[in-house]
Parts: structure tokens; sequence; C-alpha cells
């Protein structure tokens, strides 16, 4: 036997007043400063692996040149800073902007006491040699 009509009706008039109200909690809630939702990739979506390949091949081969022309030339040092550059650029940029809104005044003030250390750390001539870019993007991920 089929609903009558003006039950149609109130069940449809009940599911449209349900969602205005949603949506107006959900407007008001950012608004009032709650946590908006974070829109950075995971783990295991394809732009975090690509951005953990980068990161995983910005620390594992440079290493190995720096450390053959340091044997051998003495210069690797002057190649890594390069490298470390690029890896600030790239990586460091796309962390800044996918980290939600643009980072300025106070959030950027909280993204460089979360990712300065790690960035600056592959300047220091031996302590670059660790997988900090990675230890960063994977970090960066899971938050």
């Amino acid at each position: 036997m089929p609903l009558p009509l003006a039950g149609i009706a109130a069940r449809i008039a009940a599911r449209r007043a349900t969602r205005k109200a949603a949506a107006r909690a959900a407007a008001s809630g950012a608004k009032k400063g709650k946590k908006e939702r974070d829109d950075r990739p995971g783990v295991l979506s394809p732009e975090g692996v690509a951005m953990l390949s980068v990161a995983l091949i910005l620390d594992l081969v440079p290493p190995v040149f720096v450390l053959a022309l340091d044997i051998f030339f003495g210069v690797g040092e002057f190649i890594s800073w390069p490298i470390d550059i690029f890896g600030t650029i790239v990586l460091g940029g796309w962390m800044w902007a996918r980290g939600g809104k643009i980072a300025s005044g106070k959030k950027m003030g909280q993204f460089l006491k979360r990712r300065g250390p790690f960035i600056l750390a592959e300047y220091i001539p031996i302590v670059g040699a660790l997988p900090f870019w990675t230890i960063n993007v994977f970090l960066f991920l899971k938050k």
C-alpha cells in the first residue's frame, strides 16, 4: 500500500530541515574557532607515495655522491647544498602549501616550529646524511 503524499512531503521537509541545521551548525562551528577539516593527503595516497619517494631519493642518493666526491675530490659538501636547496623548495613548499590554509603570521610560526628543525638539519654537513626529509614528510602525512 503506497504512502500518502502528505507523509512523503513531511519526510522530505524533515530531511531538508535536518540538512539545513547541520549546515548551519558546521558553519557556526568553523566561525567559532573549531578545527577545520584537514585536507592533507594520507601516507598511502598517490600524492603521499610520490612525495615520500622524492624524500627517499633526496635522503638516499645524495649521501653516496657526496661521500664519493669528498673522498676523490674533496668537494662533496659543495654539491650537497644545491640538493638541499632543491629539497627545501620542493618538499618544504609542498608541505607549506598542503598544510591547510596559507601559512601566515601565527600559522607560519607553527609551521617553522614543527618543520624547521628537520629542514635545517639537512644543511648541517654530517647530520644531513640522516633521513630527515623522509621523516619530515612521513610525520607531515601521518598527522
